[in-house]
């Protein structure tokens, strides 16, 4: 899905990748449909976002995370002035269940979590 919207990457990120497996995983992987990739592919996927917040995510969305910005970095970008000075007694915290971290899972009840999450945004898959 990721090489389908934002392009195979690179030799010289898949160079970054330190798992040889996955590399050459990574590299055998080509888009299975003809659409556009990268920003254009970005702006396939959400045409109504406006043009700042496809430059955000184009700048986020890097196989190389030393070509990715720093949370510090991307809280500068344009998109997220709003949000850059907010006090924050304001701010509501999110609810996230992080009591796995604590556990020591198997390899099969990771993987189940894994799966567990991707139902979450991909419901269809069932």
């Amino acid at each position: 899905m990721i090489v389908d919207k934002l392009g195979a990457p690179s030799q010289e990120e898949l160079a970054q990748v330190e798992n040889e497996q996955a590399a050459r995983y990574v590299s055998g992987l080509r888009p299975k449909h003809k659409e556009p990739v990268g920003l254009e592919g970005l702006k396939a996927l959400f045409p109504t976002a406006s043009p700042s917040l496809l430059d955000l995510l184009s700048s986020l969305l890097r196989f190389d995370p030393r070509k990715r910005p720093t949370a510090a970095e991307a809280l500068q970008h344009p998109y997220l002035e709003a949000y850059r000075d907010a006090p924050e007694d304001d701010l509501t915290v999110p609810e996230i269940e992080m009591d796995f971290e604590g556990q020591n899972p198997s390899k099969e009840t990771l993987r189940q979590l894994v799966w567990e999450e991707v139902l979450l945004f991909q419901p269809w898959l069932r």
